[in-house]
């Protein structure tokens, strides 16, 4: 525990700017919903695509599908293996990057998620959460929402596993946490928005939660006196995501062949086809996605920031964290939740509202007694009128 602000990582050795600092896999990572309900294919275990170079350009540039598009040297390009579920043929959409991915997700997680093994009622249930908006005034909390549920699917592999609530709940109880209740992100508001602006909106965050109660306990078969899925439990859960979820946007199919074919074709075949990327920045990002990690997670803020996230080489939801600044050994690691560009009043808005806390780093310090500097020599120098 860091003193004044909770949980934090320090460096156990010094770093020079751009050595890698941390590799780490997630501990639960989801695709957004958007992207779940338009197909953007993708590994459900690791958010690595799983579209060719091409589809993923006709899938972002929607006005090239008409047009009789070759790819130069593509016969040549590497291709990804696409591994579907072995309930496919039961009506189970997931796909994988291979036969062990496939694997690793069943026994951690897809086994209480596969629709192939589902019951109608199972079925219908999960269609329902995966449809819902998840609106609560005036605020989209669909994306927490889904993840949300791949982590309750972690928890849910390891009873049918053997393992008991208390080891299935400890990997991420370290997470920190609060009540979902408490979160409003009124800064995400567009200026004449008012929360409750929709029908959706209307709900309180109280009867939210009921229907999400309601839809998990029959996805996960669970009554209502079973110790893991409580109102508790899964609100607090919600809130952890919200303070802990690190956003992640793999590398596109597109823009790793675009590399490629810088390398293994001709100059003029490479600058045609960057002409499709120009000005679209869709195409560099396969989909969107979030993750919560054991110790990334942990990162504390800084409008200052020492370190930051990167994107790895494997195009998945590996986050890999590189430092900045030179770090010795003893300093407190951290990043930025938000952009430190923006200006005081911004950052503070979207601090306290998105992460409950209100910033008193060195350069919120040094702004604050500047400002306050600058009106006592104007109030004491002021001449009367």
């Amino acid at each position: 525990m860091m003193e004044g602000k909770g949980k934090g990582v320090i460096s156990l050795t010094d770093f020079d700017i751009d050595d890698e600092v941390i590799r780490e896999n997630a501990l639960a990572c989801a695709q957004n919903l958007d992207d779940v309900c338009a197909g953007v294919k993708v590994c459900a275990a690791t958010l690595k695509s799983l579209e060719t170079p091409k589809e993923n350009l006709l899938r972002v540039c929607k006005s090239l599908r008409n047009q009789d598009i070759e790819l130069p040297c593509i016969d040549s390009y590497p291709t990804q293996e696409v591994v579907s579920c072995d309930h496919a043929a039961a009506g189970c959409k997931q796909k994988y990057s291979s036969t062990e991915k496939k694997m690793e997700a069943w026994f951690k997680f897809h086994q209480v998620l596969c629709k192939g093994t589902m019951t109608e009622e199972q079925k219908k249930a999960f269609d329902e959460y995966a449809r819902e908006s998840w609106i609560q005034g005036g605020i989209d909390y669909s994306d927490t929402f889904h993840l949300a549920l791949h982590v309750m699917a972690i928890m849910f592999s390891g009873l049918k596993l053997g393992e008991t609530v208390e080891e299935v709940f400890k990997p991420f109880s370290f997470l920190i946490s609060c009540p979902w209740e408490r979160f409003v992100f009124n800064y995400l508001l567009e200026p004449d928005q008012k929360p409750g602006d929709s029908e959706e909106d209307r709900r309180s965050k109280e009867e939210t939660l009921a229907k999400a109660m309601r839809l998990l306990r029959i996805i996960f078969q669970a009554d209502e006196s079973h110790e893991l899925l409580t109102e508790y439990r899964f609100t607090r859960l919600l809130g952890a995501v919200l303070l802990n979820g690190q956003e992640r946007m793999p590398t596109s199919p597109w823009a790793c062949y675009q590399q490629w074919l810088r390398t293994n074709g001709s100059r003029q075949d490479y600058k045609s086809m960057k002409s499709f990327s120009k000005n679209n920045a869709d195409l560099q990002s396969s989909t969107k996605g979030q993750g919560v990690y054991r110790v990334c997670s942990c990162f504390n803020h800084s409008c200052v920031p020492n370190i930051q996230v990167m994107y790895c080489d494997d195009n998945d939801e590996t986050l890999v964290v590189h430092a900045i600044r030179e770090i010795k050994k003893g300093d407190e690691l951290c990043i930025s939740y938000i952009d430190e560009d923006a200006d005081f009043k911004t950052r503070q808005d979207q601090l306290k509202d998105h992460y409950l806390f209100t910033c008193t780093c060195p350069k919120v310090w040094f702004l604050h007694t500047t400002a306050n500097h600058m009106h006592h020599s104007v109030h004491v120098n002021r001449r009367p009128v």
